[in-house]
């Protein structure tokens, strides 16, 4: 989608997306990354595991690890409510699933609405962010989860 950006601010192409909640601000991933979206189910904590680490699930008969998205992120991390889904992304191969407080909608959003995010001070949590759309008065972060999925103790699936 990063070349998209760069080289088609003037064609029709749009991507689709899955818009979701953390705390007052909207979030997005392309939706072809989404596997399946579901309420929040019982974790198996994991001793010694990150802060953002949420625990075990079981999916499908398979193994992942749970991500709370808003400790992740260094965002103040809500008790789940009746809204609180469980979104299980595959990005290479590698399934995860992440801790959403909400989940909004699908969109198909045109490039040309689709920015670069502004260079700030370089902290970790910039580099998370793929771009931003800005689409129908609403802005939407739309996460790079390849970074996100970088982390040493998420990436160690086999």
């Amino acid at each position: 989608m990063e070349a998209e950006i760069k080289s088609s601010k003037s064609t029709k192409k749009k991507v689709q997306l899955l818009s979701f909640g953390l705390g007052k601000e909207e979030y997005g991933v392309e939706i072809g990354c989404v596997v399946s979206i579901d309420r929040l189910v019982h974790l198996t904590k994991i001793p010694g595991a990150p802060e953002f680490i949420a625990g075990l699930t079981n999916r499908n008969g398979k193994i992942i690890p749970v991500v709370n998205l808003n400790r992740k992120l260094g965002l103040p991390a809500a008790p789940p409510g009746k809204e609180t889904r469980l979104l299980t992304i595959n990005i290479g191969n590698l399934i995860s699933g992440f801790i959403v407080d909400s989940v909004k909608e699908i969109i198909n959003v045109p490039v040309s609405s689709l920015h670069k995010p502004p260079e700030t001070s370089g902290s970790c949590k910039d580099s998370f962010l793929k771009c931003i759309g800005s689409i129908d008065g609403r802005m939407i972060m739309i996460l790079n989860f390849n970074k996100i999925l970088s982390h040493p103790f998420i990436g160690e699936q086999d």
